[in-house]
């Protein structure tokens, strides 16, 4: 958990991240045929304001799906609402 959560240049990869606020930049799809008909990165996120994405293509957002026994208190140290799964405009 962290108040930045800041991606670059990621393939084919995913990753649970909660933040106060996500950003993407140039995640883009392998060029590969074994990967042709896949995202190239896929983000299960819970943010607390919308994602900023740049220059990134086929990624996949999606409501955060970690738990463990301590993520109340760790989310609450934080500071980021475990309510907001994922922005509304996705």
């Amino acid at each position: 958990m962290a108040n930045l959560a800041q991606f670059q240049a990621l393939e084919n990869c995913v990753v649970s991240v909660a933040c106060k606020q996500f950003r993407c930049l140039k995640c883009t799809k392998y060029s590969s045929n074994f990967v042709l008909h896949r995202s190239s990165c896929t983000f299960f996120l819970c943010c607390n304001s919308d994602p900023i994405i740049e220059e990134s293509t086929r990624i996949t957002i999606a409501p955060y799906n970690l738990g463990y026994p301590l993520i109340d208190k760790h989310m609450e140290a934080a500071k980021v609402d475990p309510s907001i799964l994922c922005p509304s405009k996705f």
